[in-house]
């Protein structure tokens, strides 16, 4: 949707500042347009990364939701005294 908005955007900034400002106008929307493309390319640049982070961040809330789940029923059916005493004897 940014991407079709953009166009329209500048053309209307274009035309707003043009009445005010005359040929001066076209540095301005010279820079608009290309903030546009900076912003396109540093996005475009940044994507790779962002899904590196959500795979290693979709990773750590598996993880975390299942030990979640093991310690609720731990809790649950009030093993936590026999647990212990098979981890005690682990340890030893």
């Amino acid at each position: 949707m940014p991407m079709l908005l953009c166009p329209l955007t500048l053309i209307i900034t274009g035309w707003i500042v043009w009445d005010f400002f005359g040929w001066f106008s076209l540095i301005s929307v010279g820079g608009l347009f290309g903030m546009t493309i900076l912003s396109t390319y540093l996005s475009n640049l940044a994507e790779p990364i962002q899904k590196e982070k959500n795979l290693i961040t979709d990773e750590r809330i598996k993880r975390t939701h299942e030990i979640i789940e093991c310690i609720r029923l731990i809790k649950m059916y009030a093993w936590e005294k026999p647990l212990k005493e098979i981890i005690e004897k682990l340890r030893v």
